[in-house]
């Protein structure tokens, strides 16, 4: 979980391994890899930090989504959760990837079932819609 995004990443901030730049896929992946885990631990073996580390990130997830409009950019600044040019191909512009929001729904259906909170529930409908 890096703090400063406010999102589960591919790295560690300290020592400084990430960077300004994600990718939408797989900062997604990142959290459903997440809650995978805490899925299939056994009730014996609870560690509240995996659980919350999620929510925690699915806070930034909704940062995400509402500033982009439910449309996703393949590539966005983590901290201000804004579109970025396409990193392999810059010429390409800014590339949306509207079936990322299916996953995107998923999360917060998860993060609803873990909390019992309406806003996650809201957060999945606004994205399918």
């Amino acid at each position: 979980f890096d703090p400063k995004a406010g999102l589960i990443r591919h790295g560690t901030r300290y020592p400084l391994h990430v960077g300004d730049r994600e990718m939408s896929w797989q900062n997604l992946m990142f959290a459903l890899e997440t809650v995978r885990t805490y899925r299939m631990m056994p009730d014996s073996s609870f560690r509240a930090y995996i659980p919350g580390r999620f929510l925690m990130g699915a806070d930034g997830l909704i940062q995400l989504a509402r500033h982009n409009d439910y449309l996703l950019p393949q590539w966005f600044d983590p901290y201000r959760k804004t579109a970025q040019v396409q990193g392999d191909e810059p010429d390409l512009g800014v590339i949306y990837e509207p079936w990322q929001i299916g996953t995107y729904s998923y999360l917060m259906l998860e993060a609803a079932t873990l909390t019992g909170e309406e806003r996650y529930l809201r957060e999945a409908r606004a994205g399918l819609n």
